[in-house]
């Protein structure tokens, strides 16, 4: 059997011309969505030097995920969600250059940041769910599992690659332009031009190889919305292994899954580092990540053991990160947090999404973006805030003490959670 040939059979998802092609599309354009994370939080410390207004940035870009994300389940039901996610990837690459744009002439501000925040937040809630739900039309329902497992691997790949990208960039462009906050700008340009690929990549997909998907005739007007976001709700509420796989991961992202907020603030308040060294501790949180999402979606399996170590693991190494000051210690620890968090989400992702009605998907996987990518505004907040009071390495025990207790308590109900993997041909 040649290599490709064993490759596709462990994981199925390659077998499909149209998922290879988003993936690598996705992967380029990940990679300047994860200098962005880098730069944003850069430019918000370089002009405030405040964790709190990192938090309330973080809130900014996570609440219209909370407000809209339903609705934005219900359009991805309704309309072809490849149409779709060209109209939302479009508008984020204009929010990118503006960004960028008001950062190389100097002119940007705090207010500025937040709105564009809010409103990269606006066009997520739509984008989320369409991009969840688009998976299983182009590989069906046997290369779920293969295929989250490695659209988590290119995500975590571009977080190791993007940070260490934009630290570079950042450092050599502040050096050229003798400004932190011009020289972020760089960064945001490069999101921008990033864009570029995942739109080719839409374009190029074949209509004809997508896997058919009925959909009902969708009735207009306000009330046929909010019934169909009923119809979602009642799903999850009656399906109790996709309430529990919603629930308790959603719970414990909010609380301990803030490396957006809190690894800025240790690497420039604890342990003095720059760009570069604040790019390096992201990486260190990407290449377990990444060790994790390959390990599912190449031959692993997703269930109730995925969800329930991974949170552990993710607590106790947020525990030992805010524990020991020193830094090779530090990224060893962001490393094994990176690797629980995504074990966890991985598992809660391909769960949900195997044990969902087709019609359905969209706005399940909406409640999932709201849940785990919504978190981020309350948890951003606490974190910053505790971050702000006691200082971050108080932060990171706290969340990390949280973490594991919500991961105990939970387990009796994680364990109802099915298995996902067995139907794709996984060992």
């Amino acid at each position: 059997m040649s290599q490709s040939s064993r490759l596709a059979r462990r994981a199925p998802a390659f077998r499909h011309r149209n998922f290879r092609l988003f993936l690598g599309a996705q992967a380029v354009s990940l990679i300047g969505t994860w200098m962005q994370t880098l730069g944003q939080a850069w430019l918000i410390l370089a002009l405030t030097s405040d964790p709190f207004m990192l938090g309330l940035a973080t809130a900014a870009q996570g609440l219209p995920i909370v407000g809209f994300a339903l609705v934005g389940g219900v359009i991805a039901d309704r309309v072809s969600k490849r149409r779709l996610l060209v109209m939302t990837q479009s508008s984020m690459l204009l929010l990118a250059l503006v960004l960028g744009l008001l950062c190389l002439t100097g002119a940007v501000a705090v207010w500025h940041v937040l709105l564009l925040a809010f409103a990269l937040g606006c066009v997520n809630a739509i984008d989320m769910p369409a991009r969840q739900a688009f998976v299983v039309e182009m590989v069906g329902p046997d290369g779920v599992a293969s295929a989250v497992g490695l659209s988590s691997t290119a995500y975590n790949a571009a977080r190791l690659i993007g940070p260490a990208i934009a630290g570079l960039v950042i450092g050599v462009a502040t050096a050229e332009m003798g400004s932190p906050i011009r020289g972020t700008g760089a960064a945001f340009v490069i999101n921008a031009l990033s864009y570029a690929a995942v739109l080719l990549g839409l374009l190029m997909l074949r209509e004809e190889e997508l896997f058919p998907l009925e959909r009902k005739a969708a009735a207009r007007g306000v009330w046929a919305v909010v019934h169909e976001i009923g119809e979602g709700l009642a799903y999850v509420r009656g399906t109790k292994p996709v309430l529990a796989a919603l629930v308790v991961p959603g719970l414990i992202s909010t609380v301990a899954v803030n490396f957006n907020v809190l690894v800025p603030v240790l690497a420039r308040q604890e342990l003095a580092l720059d760009a570069g060294g604040l790019g390096l501790l992201l990486a260190a949180v990407g290449v377990g990540a990444l060790i994790a999402a390959l390990r599912i979606g190449i031959g692993g399996r997703a269930g109730p053991r995925a969800l329930i170590g991974g949170a552990v693991v993710l607590g106790v190494a947020l525990v030992l990160t805010g524990i020991f000051p020193w830094l090779a210690l530090t990224i060893a620890f962001l490393s094994a947090a990176g690797a629980g968090a995504v074990s966890m989400r991985t598992a809660a992702n391909t769960s949900i999404q195997l044990a969902t009605p087709p019609l359905l998907r969209g706005r399940v996987m909406s409640l999932f973006s709201i849940v785990f990518e919504g978190s981020s505004p309350m948890g951003g907040l606490i974190a910053g805030a505790i971050a702000g009071a006691f200082g971050v390495r108080v932060a990171f025990i706290v969340a990390g003490v949280a973490a594991v207790l919500l991961a105990v308590l939970g387990a009796p109900l994680l364990s109802r959670v099915v298995p996902a993997g067995s139907s794709s041909g996984h060992g």
